[in-house]
């Protein structure tokens, strides 16, 4: 159990809305790949997604989906309101409702066909209190599909600074989702893009909001000596240095 600033993170996020859209690659196939394995199990009906952001998996979901009500929550209210809107717009057919805030302490509809989220719950305190909130809300045989993040995730960025998150194994997974799911699925990607500084890294970290609860000095000092080490440690050739995503999907049925 941990316990994040969620104040901290809401501000960051918010503050680096307008660019996620265009920079957050990674979190974009990521959404694209747990749809397809959603709807490949028949995915649909009610469903709720945890930390919908400006929409990567609502629209993956959407366009592959069955779906008849949505709900979208994200911690950042103005996320969660303005994608309703947008689905309102373009999907007129679909029921959806904002349940904007903090997903872990938020009441969740019952009655659910599906909770779905991509690139969420690794900002959580506490994710097996809520995968048991998430099985209190499904249907018997309603799908939990999420993905997160494991323990080799921007590992460059720790070694080097300190600052990042704890991530759960797969194993660790596994063994929080046995109580109340039947496994389905539980599977990992790294990905590995290369950037063409250091600094290029930070920049793309900072412009997703995935610094969210970062609060590494960066004096001048500090910042040649990253720039330095990362080179020297993480170079992929031609100048060019690259940065791990270890990416971890779960897809599960309630018991």
């Amino acid at each position: 159990m941990n316990n994040r600033d969620k104040g901290l993170i809401r501000a960051r996020f918010r503050k680096r809305l307008a660019s996620y859209e265009s920079q957050a690659v990674i979190q974009r196939q990521v959404a694209g790949t747990l749809a397809v394995r959603f709807s490949e199990m028949g995915g649909g009906g009610q469903i709720a997604e945890i930390g919908c952001g400006t929409g990567f998996l609502t629209r993956e979901i959407l366009f592959r989906g069955q779906t008849s009500t949505l709900f979208l929550n994200d911690l950042v209210d103005e996320a969660a309101e303005g994608l309703t809107e947008q689905v309102r717009k373009n999907r007129p057919e679909i029921t959806v409702t904002a349940i904007p805030g903090d997903a872990e302490q938020i009441v969740l509809p019952g009655g659910l066909d599906a909770v779905v989220s991509a690139s969420t719950v690794q900002w959580f305190d506490d994710l097996s209190r809520f995968a048991q909130r998430v099985a209190g809300t499904l249907k018997t045989g309603g799908i939990f599909a999420f993905s997160t993040f494991g323990p080799e995730n921007l590992h460059e960025i720790k070694a080097l600074t300190g600052n990042g998150l704890d991530y759960f194994s797969t194993t660790a997974l596994r063994d929080l989702l046995e109580e109340n799911f039947e496994e389905s699925e539980i599977w990992e990607e790294r990905f590995s893009p290369s950037f063409d500084s250091p600094r290029e890294v930070l920049r793309h970290l900072q412009q997703t909001g995935v610094t969210g609860t970062g609060d590494f000095r960066w004096t001048k000092t500090a910042m040649e000596r990253f720039e330095e080490n990362y080179r020297k440690m993480y170079g992929a050739g031609n100048g060019r240095v690259t940065l791990t995503w270890h990416v971890i999907f779960c897809v599960c049925r309630k018991r």
